[in-house]
């Protein structure tokens, strides 16, 4: 079990830097995520595009309203949740677009700007169809004291949460340690540019996949 949560660490983890592997000239696969995976450590400010689109989700709850649940079940599926952002280190600071789009008969789309940085987070109420919000509130943007919100709750404050470096550096740490893990030809292999399905604008020269399968895995 422990070398499955491993397995699935590293997954998580390479999704950030396999398509680095294109910013040098073409390597062995597994060589290219190392390398990629170092350059990664290096970087100072940085973009990022992700889409989550939800298939099936299910909620099983004893104290759940049966009808509520599945009415948001309903609204939820098939729905488009992306992200888009960039980050830089000095002053640190990430901005991002929290996007969500609807489908179905409860058809809708919208949007949440938000701003992250060192123990504040800044969101913006948005604008959302069938839930009136008053007027001097929307677009309005609601601060969250991190210090504050643990103190109220007894707890201390540990500005690490916030801190998209320590995540980066635990990142590669575990990157260092699973890569002696898996062997290069058997769980590493080359995804031809045209076929790896990339964000429009993104220019990669390689592309890695890490092949997981019920037969191989550790």
């Amino acid at each position: 079990m422990k070398k499955n949560w491993a397995a699935l660490i590293l997954t998580l983890v390479l999704a950030m830097t396999v398509v680095l592997a294109g910013c040098s000239s073409k390597k062995e696969p597994k060589e290219a995520l190392e390398a990629s995976a170092v350059n990664a450590m290096k970087m100072t400010s940085y973009e990022m595009k992700s889409k989550v689109t939800i298939k099936d989700l299910q909620v099983t709850s004893a104290s759940a309203d049966n009808a509520a649940a599945s009415q948001v079940m309903s609204m939820l599926k098939n729905a488009e949740l992306t992200i888009d952002g960039v980050y830089q280190n000095d002053p640190q600071q990430t901005e991002m677009t929290l996007g969500i789009n609807l489908k179905g008969d409860m058809s809708m789309s919208f949007n949440i700007p938000m701003v992250m940085t060192q123990d504040k987070l800044y969101v913006k109420v948005p604008s959302i169809p069938m839930l009136p919000l008053p007027e001097d509130v929307v677009g309005k943007f609601l601060v969250l004291d991190m210090k504050e919100l643990a103190e109220q709750q007894g707890t201390s404050f540990n500005p690490d949460m916030m801190n998209p470096e320590k995540t980066k550096k635990l990142a590669g740490e575990i990157m260092n340690t699973l890569f002696t893990e898996y062997d290069g030809k058997k769980y590493f292999k080359d995804v031809a540019v045209k076929d790896a399905n990339l964000p429009d604008g993104v220019d990669a020269k390689q592309v890695v996949q890490f092949y997981v399968t019920n037969d191989n895995v550790k």
